[in-house]
């Protein structure tokens, strides 16, 4: 719940300390809205951990940044 807030109001930094706490999931809903919100540089964030998998149930988050038109999220994503 508080990362996905922090995803939908693009607080990089909250999103940053959220990740270092490994009780935070990383759902595919997380990743979807992180795409469809467009911020590159939090998606980023998001792939980098080794807690999401950006590819699951077919690529989807790359679906929904693309859908949007988030060009450089779209690129993050490939």
């Amino acid at each position: 719940a508080a990362l996905g807030q922090a995803i939908k109001g693009g607080f990089e930094e909250a999103v940053n300390v959220l990740l270092a706490d490994k009780r935070t999931e990383i759902s595919t809903n997380t990743l979807v809205n992180a795409a469809t919100s467009g911020n590159a540089k939090v998606m980023q964030l998001l792939i980098t951990d080794e807690r999401a998998d950006p590819t699951v149930l077919n690529d989807q988050a790359l679906c929904a940044a693309a859908k949007e038109n988030h060009v450089v999220t779209v690129r993050v994503l490939l």
